[in-house]
């Protein structure tokens, strides 16, 4: 696999359109995204990503009015 992973990356370095492959797939594959809210027991779960992370974050409030709290952040 190293020699793989060496080969690729001598070859895409001597690849012009390469730069521009990463920037649109980063466009493509990085924006931000808030799901829809899970209603459980009075409580909402919703995950939520912004560009640039790598995981969503999963969101819990009390009830509609409730303060939102951070569950889970795997991106920490």
């Amino acid at each position: 696999m190293t020699a793989q992973d060496d080969y690729t990356a001598a070859s895409s370095r001597s690849c012009p359109a390469v730069k521009q492959l990463v920037a649109r797939l980063r466009e493509l594959f990085y924006y931000d995204a808030i799901s829809a809210p899970a209603h459980r027991k009075g409580s909402l779960l919703l995950h939520a990503q912004a560009r640039g992370q790598e995981k969503s974050i999963v969101y819990w409030k009390q009830g509609e009015k409730g303060d939102e709290r951070v569950l889970f952040d795997p991106n920490q």
